[in-house]
């Protein structure tokens, strides 16, 4: 039987034109989606449907705890980007998640090219810690095996 991974086994890492915005372990929640749409089809003489997948890009939803200011940086990368203040509008966002189960497998999901909706920065109360929830969506994933 094997053992089923927890959230202690995984380590996000945000790199920003090629350059690690932040290495983070201390992530509340993780959710990757891959989006997929189902194609279904039905002609006439066949006694059942056909099917299809169509891939429509990635999604990855992260609830972080405000432990240093580098989370900071990425948020003002993100919101230069969109405003179009940087000389390099180009800039690549990505995730990298790395899952280590406790067999010593280490697969990857690659998230792409993010681009990222509303950043809430909350602090519910005085003795709550802060966290930033970050929303992406890119048309780019991949999970490598190891």
């Amino acid at each position: 039987m094997s053992i089923p991974l927890k959230g202690q086994e995984v380590v996000v890492t945000i790199v920003a034109d090629g350059q690690i915005q932040a290495s983070i372990t201390d992530v509340k929640s993780a959710d990757f989606e891959f989006m997929l749409d189902l194609v279904t089809r039905s002609y006439l003489g066949q006694t059942s449907d056909r099917y299809d997948e169509v891939f429509k890009g990635f999604k990855v939803s992260l609830e972080l705890n405000v432990e240093t200011q580098e989370i900071f940086s990425l948020i003002a990368l993100i919101t230069d980007r969109a405003q179009r203040r940087n000389a390099n509008s180009n800039i690549q966002i990505n995730i990298q998640a790395i899952l280590n189960f406790p067999n010593g497998d280490r697969p990857k999901i690659y998230g792409q090219d993010l681009f990222f909706a509303a950043i809430p920065l909350n602090f519910g109360s005085r003795t709550d810690y802060g966290t930033v929830k970050l929303d992406g969506t890119g048309s780019t994933a991949r999970v490598v095996l190891s």
